[in-house]
């Protein structure tokens, strides 16, 4: 009996002395070297990471951010982590990520319960649309959370420098009024305010844009062909891509269209897509294209 009795004594104590040896696992995760990987079902986030140069493994509808944000370009190992809105959690899993940056509505697509994973919030867009201010703040905010401040200074000068270099390409061209839209189908529109990231634009450019309607959030009105029957007759009108496959065969046959000042040759111009909703690399982007567009360096095809 007392063998048996000093035998589980023996056993408790060597199982304490064992557990007691253990690395904290808490401890041990903060202490890691392991490197990051960041995921982000978000395209503004993932077009400003991918800028800095932040170690960005997979993103949300990849495919999409092709046709509607375009550059920068994602890498062939970013993984295409499905549906923006409804992410695929067993490609995450298996990813491995350490942090999952998201704008604050998009934070809970996915559970942490399932998947552990450092979460943060970025917004880019407030309840009252963008500003250059706020993005400038926010790209600080992001790099501060991926250790990229430097990247992201550089980025903030880069995107000035290259707004002074194009207010004086378009100084040389007669100054007209400008809306930018997107082509919903061949009868209806988004065109976009100064909340907007092409808005802010403009008004960096010293460019006068014409539409002063109010807008909703994200920056634009939804209108027809024919609300632009009420725009200045010298407005120039900014088309951005993408669109329907089948608008301008549409336009063509539309009598409406054909007689608006825009169906008029140098009265449209065709820019390359650029993400309506982004952050700095957007705002280049389509700094860049216009400029190019209206000081005609680019051609100005359907």
């Amino acid at each position: 009996m007392k063998l048996k009795i000093a035998l589980i004594c023996f056993i408790i104590v060597s199982c304490l002395l064992w557990v007691m040896c253990l690395p904290d696992y808490q401890t041990a995760h903060v202490q890691s070297d392991k490197p990051q990987r960041i995921i982000t079902t978000d395209w503004t986030i993932a077009e400003t990471l991918r800028v800095l140069q932040a170690p960005l493994v997979g993103v949300g509808d990849k495919k999409e951010y092709a046709t509607w944000v375009s550059e920068p370009i994602l890498n062939n190992d970013v993984v295409d982590l499905g549906l923006r809105s409804q992410p695929n959690l067993e490609v995450i899993a298996n990813l491995k990520p350490t942090l999952l940056i998201n704008s604050t509505w998009s934070q809970n697509l996915i559970p942490e319960k399932l998947i552990p994973i450092d979460l943060a919030a970025i917004d880019f867009y407030t309840n009252d649309g963008i500003s250059w201010l706020h993005t400038v703040q926010t790209t600080e905010k992001l790099a501060q959370l991926v250790d990229k401040t430097a990247q992201a200074q550089t980025l903030i000068r880069q995107t000035e420098q290259q707004f002074s270099d194009n207010i004086q390409r378009l100084n040389a061209i007669p100054q007209h009024p400008y809306v930018v839209v997107q082509f919903i189908d061949s009868r209806q529109l988004r065109i976009y305010g100064a909340n907007s990231l092409y808005g802010v634009v403009l008004a960096k450019l010293n460019l006068n844009n014409a539409w002063q309607h109010p807008t909703n959030a994200w920056g634009f009105s939804q209108i027809s062909l024919i609300d632009l029957a009420t725009l200045p007759q010298n407005t120039r009108l900014i088309i951005v891509k993408p669109y329907p496959a089948n608008v301008h065969q549409l336009l063509e046959k539309n009598v409406l269209w054909q007689t608006l000042p825009f169906s008029q040759e140098h009265h449209y111009y065709i820019l390359p897509a650029t993400w309506g909703f982004g952050a700095l690399p957007s705002m280049q982007r389509f700094s860049h294209s216009l400029t190019d567009a209206l000081t005609m360096q680019t051609a100005n095809g359907w």
